[in-house]
């Protein structure tokens, strides 16, 4: 092929062809990594861009090469600050699809779109969500809260013509029954001591009722 000419015959600057240079080297860069692992191309990073890569990969993308995610990993991130960016939004990317049931796409493919640029938002109380309640148990609501945890905090009654909410009348109602947690007893203890005192109640209640 003529100096200076593309594979389509165009005319071009003299000296290399832009066809051959590409933007920033692109042959020199293509033959430069042809062959090596990804983990030869790794150690040929900074310190910060490589863990971040590594944590980056760990999002679980669909099988494909981990050579060419190294390598628009190194095209894509320029500084620390688009590599958190980046990070970010990766993860938040993992958990729509999770979501939505869809399968992640290739790390690479991924990188090359700048896709990160148009993954949505998720609001930090949906973050919260599978998280660990204050109790311990799994967060099962965008507040933060089990499902028990979320009712004592959140549900109300309507009693008397208002609504209260529903732990404080169920306090008073224990109160008036005479039920108060005992040292050392668990939750879940109290709660199968009220239930059988409420029932023991009820049966009381019909056994007047029939005599």
């Amino acid at each position: 092929m003529p100096e200076g000419r593309d594979p389509k015959g165009r005319g071009v600057r003299t000296g290399k062809s832009l066809w051959a240079r590409g933007r920033g080297g692109f042959m020199e860069k293509i033959m430069g990594v042809a062959g090596k692992s990804s983990d030869e191309l790794l150690k040929s990073l900074p310190d910060w861009k490589k863990t971040d890569f590594i944590d980056f990969w760990k999002v679980g993308w669909r099988a494909g090469s981990k050579q060419q995610a190294v390598v628009a990993w190194d095209r894509a991130i320029k500084d620390r600050e688009r590599s958190l960016e980046v990070l970010a939004a990766a993860k938040r990317y993992k958990k729509l699809c999770e979501k939505n049931d869809t399968p992640l796409t290739m790390a690479a493919t991924w990188l090359n779109q700048a896709r990160w640029e148009t993954v949505p938002a998720v609001k930090e109380k949906e973050e919260r969500v599978g998280q660990a309640c204050s109790c311990g148990a799994e967060a099962r609501h965008p507040t933060g809260e089990c499902d028990p945890c979320h009712a004592d905090k959140y549900s109300e009654q309507f009693f008397e013509g208002e609504f209260y909410p529903y732990k404080i009348l169920l306090a008073k109602q224990l109160k008036d029954m005479g039920l108060t947690f005992l040292d050392g007893e668990t939750r879940s203890d109290f709660s199968q001591r009220c239930r059988e005192e409420f029932n023991r109640r009820q049966r009381g209640s019909v056994l007047l009722k029939k005599s």
